[in-house]
């Protein structure tokens, strides 16, 4: 029954839920009892057609620990990279914290405006 879940067409639904939401648990659960009848071969191969097929919730809900040892250390500077520019942006837009004008102005509008709306 969770080959017939494995081998459902990802860009459909059933009963509202994406198909490649399916597909993906089924592969884990395949690649579960595939490890449980030793055959380590279709048990990887079943947990990385889950990463195909779903990416990610394989590597958010369902195998999180396995995509941090498989994959994760492949992507590092990638994952150093998003980091230093997300870093740069967030610089951009939050001043530094040792101005605080700009601390002193969001509280000058939020008392007005809390003035505002009491009077109205």
């Amino acid at each position: 029954m969770l080959q017939v879940c494995a081998l459902l067409n990802s860009e459909q639904r059933t009963a509202g839920v994406p198909n490649f939401y399916l597909s993906a648990w089924a592969r884990l659960n395949l690649s579960y009892l595939w490890k449980l009848r030793n055959s380590a071969e279709n048990s990887v191969l079943h947990a990385l057609e889950m990463f195909i097929v779903d990416p990610f919730f394989s590597r958010i809900d369902f195998a999180p620990e396995l995509w941090k040892d498989l994959f994760l250390p492949q992507m590092s500077s990638i994952v150093g990279w998003y980091s230093e520019a997300r870093h740069r942006l967030m610089m951009e837009v939050i001043p530094d914290s040792s101005d605080l004008s700009f601390t002193a102005d969001l509280d000058q509008f939020f008392n007005e405006s809390l003035i505002y709306f009491n009077e109205a």
